[in-house]
């Protein structure tokens, strides 16, 4: 390509010879005419030749550039051509998001995460009438469970309507005042201050005959329960790090768990939100700080908000974490790190073969 008295804004007659098939670098101070020569002339002119082989009437539709001042310019080849991209400079423009790496990252913490509580430290598990039933069958063979779950009464049913739906749905016993009632003997007004009720689904004995009934108490009382029923047992539960309630009824000591559908903390008494790809985005009103809203930082001179100390991320979605203790990360973890480091620390996660699997794809 050769260049003769280019004059394009600050270039003073110019005379460049360039060749072709050859990565070319314009260097120089701002204000030396890089983007001048580069984008106003070059690009400009390539363009401009390309248009004018089109037929008039389809060039009425396009728009027109003009000729580059410049006494002559030969040898512009016909190339694909990238122009200027004005870069956002917005704090959620990131390296990741603009390699779309963090829809990446979110997704594998949605499949692989595990829910740590951020108040006392441990593993939050979701359960179910399988997994429940096996934590249940760990209990001494012979001892005695009630199944059941809390029911809630609406504020338009009144309470005799409220007992009186309990019975034709086939319930026969509540927990009321340390004793066990039936329905049917129940008066309304024992319900006066009461917006719910411990409702008895099914009596039953540990034994491994007994397995597939206990399964599917289990599963109608946490239907029932919304997601969420109760067990009692005559004998203690013996968990560590779990609230372990003893209460009174018919005179004897039961202990009762509660098990759920979702991610929740008991000793803590806190709830945790599903993990799900929407949920470590910061441009998700799910995922985002809600001080910050997923900025970052307070917009009145940029300082790093207070509640997620920068992390753009509310403080459930930053819960969520991947890998064994100590060295354990949340999705915030890794966006902090280089990406030399974070292709190390991927590489050095200690998975099951089922993780595995779901972590290769």
């Amino acid at each position: 390509m050769r260049l003769r008295g280019v004059a394009v804004h600050n270039l003073k007659q110019i005379d460049l010879d360039l060749p072709h098939r050859r990565i070319l670098a314009f260097c120089g101070v701002s204000g030396s005419g890089k983007s001048s020569l580069a984008i106003d002339t070059l690009y400009a002119e390539g363009q401009r030749r390309y248009i004018e082989s089109f037929s008039t009437y389809t060039r009425q539709f396009l728009e027109q550039i003009e000729k580059p001042a410049a006494e002559r310019i030969e040898g512009i080849p016909l190339s694909i051509v990238v122009s200027r991209k004005h870069v956002s400079r917005s704090s959620r423009a990131t390296v990741g998001n603009a390699t779309q790496i963090n829809e990446h990252l979110q997704l594998l913490f949605a499949r692989l995460g595990q829910v740590v509580c951020h108040a006392c430290g441990r593993v939050v598990v979701r359960d179910s009438s399988e997994s429940a039933a096996q934590r249940i069958s760990s209990l001494p063979e012979g001892s005695r469970l009630m199944i059941g779950f809390t029911s809630r009464r609406g504020p338009e049913r009144d309470r005799a309507g409220w007992i009186s739906d309990l019975i034709m749905l086939g319930y026969q016993r509540c927990l009321l005042e340390r004793s066990t009632r039936r329905l049917d003997d129940l008066d309304a007004d024992a319900l006066e201050a009461r917006s719910s009720l411990a409702v008895v689904l099914d009596r039953l004995t540990v034994s491994p005959s007994g397995i597939v009934r206990l399964r599917d108490s289990l599963e109608n009382a946490l239907e029932a329960g919304g997601g969420n029923c109760l067990v009692w047992s005559e004998r203690p539960w013996g968990e560590q790090g779990r609230p372990n309630e003893a209460v009174p009824l018919d005179g004897r000591a039961w202990h009762v768990r509660p098990f759920s559908q979702y991610f929740r903390c008991d000793a803590c008494d806190l709830d945790y939100p599903s993990p799900e790809p929407r949920l470590f985005s910061f441009n998700s009103p799910l995922g985002a700080c809600p001080r910050c809203e997923g900025s970052g930082s307070i917009l009145d001179s940029e300082v790093p908000c207070e509640r997620c100390h920068g992390a753009r991320l509310n403080r459930e979605a930053r819960s969520v974490r991947i890998g064994n203790s100590p060295d354990s990360k949340n999705i915030c973890d890794l966006w902090e790190m280089k990406v030399s480091a974070a292709l190390v620390w991927l590489r050095g996660l200690p998975m099951a073969d089922w993780q595995r699997h779901v972590g290769k794809r």
